[in-house]
């Protein structure tokens, strides 16, 4: 072979590796577009979801106003019906803290005042103890109801029968009309 047709064969080898690389960058390319078109799409529908939960959420939260005032209506009901914050932390579930700011809520919407923080309050301890008004929940005043009628279930269970401390509760939770031990 002479030296131009071996020129020629290497000029050929290389157009079609030339030629061959050139449709794997075009390839690449072409990849690469559809990688960034699609996740700028996928980008645009999730900002788009989240504007739209948002506002499903917002919608929801102001929907909720009102079931959750009279829930807190329900609870300042219990308490006006006799029952201590622990009682009713215990019937509905709630921490002793949820209660207390429920009643704080319910006293304040009920006076058209500022909710004001309770957390320092002390709670009725006795079964006989309830607050004596709205500002009671604030650690004013409380009072003893005598003048209701016990009802079969109250009457029928002592004092000493009262749920005693367990593990992890607060010391003045539960009252028994025995003398406690001291403890070590």
């Amino acid at each position: 072979m002479s030296r131009a047709a071996a020129v020629r064969a290497a000029q050929d080898a290389k157009a079609r590796r030339d030629a061959e690389r050139l449709r794997r960058e075009k390839k690449v390319e072409s990849a690469l577009a559809d990688f960034y078109e699609q996740r700028g799409r996928a980008e645009l529908l999730r900002s788009a979801a989240s504007v739209r939960a948002a506002k499903i959420v917002a919608d929801a939260e102001a929907a909720a106003q009102e079931p959750e005032r009279q829930a807190r209506a329900a609870v300042a009901a219990l308490q006006d019906l006799g029952e201590t914050r622990d009682q009713i932390a215990e019937l509905t579930g709630l921490a002793l803290a949820e209660v207390r700011a429920a009643l704080a809520e319910a006293a304040a919407v009920g006076s058209g005042q500022p909710v004001a923080d309770c957390g320092d309050s002390v709670p009725a301890e006795s079964p006989g103890e309830v607050a004596g008004s709205r500002e009671a929940e604030a650690g004013e005043q409380t009072r003893v109801v005598d003048d209701a009628p016990e009802s079969p279930a109250r009457s029928a269970a002592a004092p000493t029968e009262r749920p005693r401390e367990t593990a992890g509760s607060p010391a003045s939770a539960h009252v028994t009309s025995e003398p406690s031990a001291p403890t070590t």
